[in-house]
């Protein structure tokens, strides 16, 4: 939110922003390889915000220290990439920094992304529009349908624990999903669009 006030109330972006990597124990702010995206200072929110932070600490959730998402699993025997130099505990909210908007998402049409990153002016209700969260519902909950919770900062600053619902309803009642694609119309991330999200983001 410092960031925001500091540049005309505009969050951080721009063409490919789109996520809050942290450097592991050997890497660095300036140099942050993964093994499946190369080097991902262009695209990444967390140096910007790194000499508003100054404890790169505040990027490692406790539930999840080593940055990798539970990823040490069968789709994922390696890790999804080396967490001794790269590291994402956090999930930075990429439609904010690109300007997406695309109001038949689930129904037709292409993702426009001007690249171009939104403003609070340009946020219908900034106290529904996520910026910022876990990166899984499955770091504090059981992660099963009714059950499943996971901390998001939203657009105006403010801080819940909320309930995750998109795994459990059709691709037309997704409200996370839709506020990816729809940040500057946005529909309560916790409860299921009725009848679709795009008719309740008009309400």
């Amino acid at each position: 939110m410092m960031y925001v006030q500091d540049y005309d109330e505009t969050f951080p972006g721009g063409p490919g922003v789109a996520s809050l990597w942290y450097p592991g124990p050997q890497g660095s702010w300036d140099n942050l390889p993964t093994n499946a995206f190369g080097n991902v200072v262009p695209a990444n929110v967390g140096s910007r915000l790194q000499p508003y932070i100054k404890n790169g600490g505040v990027f490692v959730d406790p539930n999840d220290p080593t940055g990798n998402r539970f990823a040490v699993t069968g789709a994922f025997p390696n890790g999804r990439w080396n967490p001794a130099f790269t590291r994402l505990s956090y999930w930075w909210h990429s439609g904010l920094s690109q300007g997406w908007s695309w109001p038949d998402y689930g129904f037709s049409g292409a993702l426009q992304n001007p690249g171009t990153p939104h403003s609070l002016a340009t946020l219908t209700r900034p106290t529904e529009t996520q910026m910022v969260q876990d990166n899984w519902a499955a770091y504090h909950t059981s992660g099963r349908q009714g059950e499943a919770r996971w901390n998001i900062g939203y657009a105006d600053g403010h801080v819940k624990f909320s309930h995750y619902v998109d795994g459990w309803v059709g691709a037309r009642n997704q409200p996370w999903t839709w506020n990816l694609y729809n940040p500057a119309s946005p529909v309560s991330v916790e409860r299921a669009c009725v009848p679709d999200c795009r008719a309740q983001s008009r309400q």
